[in-house]
């Protein structure tokens, strides 16, 4: 009993300084907001628990097990790798124990080196999500009525398939089928395929998907009875065209 107590005495604060480093290391992910947040905290939730619940087991049970399993006089094998290994790290521990200037010198410099691959890291979390498509959404007054609704979508549907680098475009108009949208006949969206940038049509006047959208833009603007859902977009404050 007494050298499984102070086995574990000997182990219990670096174990927990090692798995309170790595929980640390996953706290930087509950201040992110928008998708990435919502698709990792719920990974880090997880993994914190479990390092907890795993220091938690090393520090009470384990202990409780190896008095009990190991009673029988144990002999310990030797393993030539291990104590080879094991040799070259006291002998490079004690030279740093014994040149402490040097050392942290050292340390510093790798530190320094470091930071000259800031510029090389990106700035993003997660990489831009470009599936290809484009999604508007075209919002009118709230009085209007289905029939006047219905009228405006294969006359904006045209418009978007004038478009050579649109394959195909689908809309929805009110709520959805599930009902999880209390909207009304007031919102109108559309899916916008389009082709693949390596395709031809973007050789011409239209290189990139910006500059599709900022045309879109332009050519929608002849409907002046929408009205605004978006104010941060004041030249095009009724469309929301983004990547989908």
């Amino acid at each position: 009993m007494d050298i499984v107590r102070d086995a574990a005495h000997d182990v219990e604060r670096p174990i927990f300084f090692a798995v309170a480093v790595i929980i640390a290391g996953y706290l930087p992910i509950y201040v992110l907001s928008g998708p990435s947040g919502r698709l990792f905290q719920p990974m880090a939730d997880t993994m914190s628990f479990a390092l907890l619940g795993s220091l938690l087991c090393t520090l009470t049970l384990l202990p409780v097990l190896c008095a009990y399993f190991l009673r029988k006089k144990l002999h310990e094998p030797k393993v030539r790798l291990f104590e080879w290994v094991r040799g070259i790290y006291g002998g490079m521990l004690g030279w740093c124990l014994r040149n402490r200037f040097a050392t942290l010198t050292l340390i510093l410099c790798v530190f320094a080196c470091s930071l000259l691959t800031i510029p090389y890291i990106g700035a993003e979390f997660m990489p831009h999500l470009d599936e290809g498509a484009l999604w508007v959404r075209a919002t009118t007054p709230y009085t209007i009525s289905f029939e006047e609704a219905s009228s405006l979508s294969p006359k904006i549907r045209e418009i978007l398939l004038s478009f050579p680098q649109v394959t195909t475009v689908a809309n929805e108009l009110g709520r959805p089928d599930d009902g999880t949208d209390p909207t009304g006949f007031y919102n109108n969206e559309f899916y916008v395929g389009l082709r693949p940038y390596s395709d031809k049509t973007w050789s011409g006047s239209l290189h990139t998907k910006p500059e599709l959208i900022a045309a879109v833009q332009k050519k929608l603007e002849a409907f002046p009875a929408l009205s605004s859902t978006t104010p941060s977009r004041p030249r095009m404050p009724w469309m929301k065209p983004k990547p989908g």
